[in-house]
């Protein structure tokens, strides 16, 4: 259970960064300063987490083949 959590550790860091930035979405709006800084964090957690998934759909491509990995993201909507 811990490997499975250990491997999924993109999914808490996405969570932490929405609880860390929630709180302060009006005073990162009024600084530009923080409003810059709060992007690039946010682009940084998203490409972090794309390349999670992009690291998932080559483990279900040699798992399964390799068309497969690219054809259970697209159909898990």
């Amino acid at each position: 259970m811990l490997n499975v959590l250990k491997n999924e550790k993109a999914i808490f860091i996405s969570f932490i960064a929405l609880l860390i930035l929630i709180p302060f979405e009006h005073q990162i709006l009024h600084f530009s300063l923080l409003n810059t800084l709060a992007l690039f964090f946010i682009f940084g957690v998203i490409m972090y987490s794309a390349v999670n998934v992009a690291h998932h759909a080559e483990m279900l491509a040699e798992k399964y083949g390799e068309p497969y990995g690219t054809m259970i993201l697209q159909c898990r909507r």
